[in-house]
């Protein structure tokens, strides 16, 4: 008897771990990483003299979950007290598209910067940087199932608590995601999200409250980001005012978010998630899309020796 009921359990257990044990976490229905567009100088001369002209290339690939427009990346010569250069700055003519899992990075283009002066003076056996002001315009998308009931504590699904949230690869991540609540209001049902903005890396990250923000923008707002929009179902809430609800209604007042000193912040919204529900429709879960965008700065170097 004792036999017969190891083995029965045994069963059990063999079954229990064909049913659960098999199942694997969802694909991301995002292309995932902690990159944007990386910038490598390239060809340099091994040595360089003061009063010579030299010509290098700049290598960009972009490793991000987002498809780069033309004209959205501009670089240029940051010291340019050490070097001259004809062209003031240098812009994509090509969409740089985004990573695919199959290559684990995205387009690639090249910016070639000929002719370049080193007017400094300086001794041989010295050394100096060749430093270039990098700036991209990015997106970064949020994606997570979110709940949609008239009670906050369902029986399909639950609608208070963290859930798994999936955010593209770039400099900017929405690393975390809770649901708070979801209420019938009317014939509505809305909810409460909170969500957590990380900076990723040493670039500085800006933005500004208008659909017409890139590179060469003036008066961009420092150490922030913009929610450029929300999308549930077929409810979108955007920062150009195209719905009844725009992103600074439902978002605390601002669609620009301030990051703290760490790279940081914390999003609370208030949002319509279900327009039109009844009792027949039940509890189910719906996908919800974070889309934020900004502009992303970075200066790189490359030394170079000097000779006499």
């Amino acid at each position: 008897m004792k036999l017969k009921h190891i083995f029965s359990v045994l069963v059990i257990i063999l079954v229990s771990g064909c049913i659960h044990g098999g199942q694997t976490s969802l694909t991301s229905p995002v292309v995932q990483g902690d990159a944007g567009i990386e910038f490598v100088i390239q060809n340099v001369p091994d040595y360089i003299q003061s009063g010579s002209k030299f010509s290098f290339l700049l290598e960009i690939i972009n490793y991000g979950g987002y498809s780069v427009p033309a004209k959205s990346i501009e670089v240029n010569l940051a010291n340019t007290n050490f070097f001259e250069y004809s062209q003031d700055t240098l812009t994509n003519d090509i969409p740089l598209l985004e990573r695919t899992p199959e290559l684990d990075r995205g387009g690639i283009t090249y910016f070639s910067f000929d002719n370049v002066l080193f007017s400094l003076p300086a001794l041989a056996g010295d050394t100096t940087s060749l430093s270039l002001n990098t700036c991209y315009y990015y997106h970064t998308d949020g994606v997570v199932d979110i709940c949609i009931s008239d009670d906050s504590y369902g029986d399909i699904c639950n609608a208070v608590g963290e859930k798994e949230i999936y955010s593209s690869s770039a400099p900017v991540e929405i690393s975390e995601f809770s649901q708070l609540n979801s209420l019938k209001v009317g014939s509505a049902i809305k909810s409460t999200i909170r969500f957590k903005i990380k900076k990723i890396g040493s670039e500085a990250v800006s933005s500004k409250g208008s659909n017409n923000f890139d590179c060469s923008s003036e008066d961009l707002n420092l150490n922030s980001i913009r929610i450029n929009s929300i999308r549930i179902g077929n409810i979108e809430f955007n920062s150009d005012g195209q719905t009844s609800n725009t992103i600074s209604q439902i978002c605390g007042g601002n669609e620009i978010i301030n990051l703290n000193d760490k790279g940081e912040a914390t999003v609370t919204c208030n949002i319509i998630t279900y327009q039109g529900w009844t009792s027949a429709l039940g509890e189910f879960e719906e996908r919800l899309t974070i889309n934020l965008d900004y502009v992303n700065n970075k200066i790189i170097s490359k030394e170079l020796s000097i000779i006499g």
